[in-house]
């Protein structure tokens, strides 16, 4: 890649993944992230963490009520 970002998954203090945001066109010029770039995928981030999050408590608790029976 030409330029890279990576982003922490965070909730809750715990990290549970990494957004990787690659430049792979090559430009005349080198491509860097700005930090407007920078903002908008820690912003991005943070609504992936807690989708990815939620969704793994839901998958817990209907996995837990299964075992119940």
């Amino acid at each position: 890649p030409n330029a890279y970002l990576g982003i922490p998954l965070r909730v809750e203090g715990r990290t549970i993944g990494v957004l990787k945001l690659e430049d792979r066109i090559s430009p005349p010029a080198p491509m860097t992230f700005s930090a407007e770039d920078q903002l908008l995928g820690e912003m991005m981030g943070n609504v992936i963490a807690t989708v990815v999050y939620n969704a793994q408590r839901s998958a817990d608790d209907s996995a837990e009520k299964l075992t119940q029976f």
